[in-house]
């Protein structure tokens, strides 16, 4: 991928100002002028630095044509059924709801049917889909309103409902072989999302919270009825969502990685215990130079490890995607803070750092954005969290460039270069090592 990094030019100004004195004549009429440097301030080297661009990072999991037809399939649908609900029964209003909707079902209609051809029509990624879980969540919510109030549902057909989800998403859990399709690398993200979306599923269990409050009279039925309706159709979109995700990432025919995945687990752990025996426990010093406050940010990473440390022992040796990706990407962001801070702190040269490094190392995180953003999506995942720390970079350097200015937009930049370069490594020797495993 070329590059996209670009200098800022001296304005005219700056050009003018760079001309000075006349310090020698060959004639009266022709004076000879001598160029004479005028150095620039670190205000403005940090302002060129803000300004070289740099490529966005591709997403390692892209929203697929399936998965958006899909939800838009649902969506459509669920808005068909209000369309014919309200239209059944139009003295209903949901008034009694007392949520941030419209009070006229028909004018929900309106607006989620202009926010579904808006979803049509963007570029068919994450924004179409949050416009169209957002349309299934207020569309759920008014249809289960509507049906509460005109005894289109009891309150055995609810606890049907969630029964019949708790059912589906059971079954779904059993697909979880892991049989992930080869090359690992282009797969394993897949994996990890629908893994994560499994795992960190509460749909079902607020639907149950919602009936329990009626019962204790918290809300009325037919809001509980309303918001139990809003859970299952969120179930039904998200259940969708992982087995595209699963199904996309698998292959039936692949080995199975469970029994390889609580070893690979193992052997991170004792990467995570090495960084916790030296900062889980330690407390930045009183030390607010700017050298200091470089240092401190290494502390800080490193404290991070107990969190780590304690999900791997609440896991219990079980197998997680989720898990071993999550720490491999701590691990990639440890070490390339530890680099960056030792890279930052030895360009000090009598308390300060020459501005003028600090174009060279954003430099280093293009190339490494450039470099992350063509390895594999796992390469990308894990790289992913830099661009962030590049935006903030960028802002730092935006900003008044005094010496603690200075050693941030340093210390960023340097961090995105070490973070890509780790993620692009570890990426592939993880790739590797699960490949083995299925050999």
């Amino acid at each position: 991928m070329p590059s996209t990094r670009r200098r800022v030019l001296l304005g005219a100004a700056g050009t003018l100002a760079a001309l000075a004195g006349c310090n020698e004549t060959t004639s009266d009429d022709y004076p000879t002028v001598t160029p004479v440097d005028v150095p620039r301030s670190s205000s403005e080297i940090l302002r060129e630095a803000a300004e070289i661009e740099w490529p966005d990072l591709p997403p390692a999991v892209p929203v697929s044509d399936e998965r958006l037809d899909h939800a838009l399939e649902h969506a459509e649908s669920l808005v068909s059924d209000l369309r014919a609900a309200a239209e059944a029964n139009p003295d209903v209003e949901l008034t009694g709801l007392r949520r941030a909707i419209p009070n006229d079902p028909n004018d929900i209609v309106e607006d989620a049917n202009a926010r579904l051809q808006s979803a049509r029509e963007t570029d068919r990624g994450e924004a179409a889909l949050r416009q169209i879980e957002s349309t299934v969540r207020d569309v759920a919510l008014a249809l289960g309103y509507i049906e509460a109030k005109t005894g289109a549902v009891d309150r055995a057909a609810i606890e049907a409902m969630i029964e019949d989800e708790q059912a589906a998403l059971d079954a779904l859990t059993e697909r979880f072989s892991y049989r992930i399709a080869r090359p690992i690398g282009d797969h394993l993200p897949m994996f990890y999302e629908a893994e994560r979306r499994l795992t960190e599923f509460r749909y079902l269990d607020h639907a149950r919270e919602q009936l329990a409050d009626a019962d204790n009279g918290g809300m009325d039925e037919h809001t509980a009825f309303a918001l139990v309706r809003q859970s299952v159709e969120r179930t039904r979109l998200a259940r969708s969502t992982i087995a595209t995700l699963h199904d996309s990432a698998t292959d039936a025919e692949a080995p199975s990685l469970r029994t390889a995945i609580p070893p690979a687990l193992a052997d991170l752990r004792e990467e995570v215990v090495a960084i916790a025996e030296s900062y889980a426990d330690r407390d930045p010093p009183n030390d607010a130079s700017p050298k200091g406050r470089v240092r401190d940010i290494r502390i800080q990473v490193g404290r991070r490890s107990r969190r780590w440390l304690s999900e791997l022992d609440d896991n219990d040796g079980e197998p997680s995607v989720r898990l071993l990706v999550d720490i491999a990407t701590y691990l990639t962001e440890f070490n390339a803070f530890d680099a960056a801070v030792t890279r930052t702190v030895d360009r000090f040269e009598n308390g300060e750092i020459p501005a003028e490094s600090v174009i060279d190392a954003k430099e280093d995180a293009v190339d490494g954005i450039e470099a992350a953003a063509s390895g594999t999506p796992l390469q990308r995942h894990l790289a992913e969290r830099s661009e962030m720390l590049l935006e903030t970079a960028d802002r730092t350097s935006s900003s008044d460039g005094d010496t603690r200015a200075v050693a941030r937009a340093h210390l960023f930049y340097a961090g995105v270069a070490e973070w890509t370069t780790r993620a692009v490594d570890r990426g592939a020797d993880l790739t590797a090592s699960l490949e083995a495993k299925q050999s």
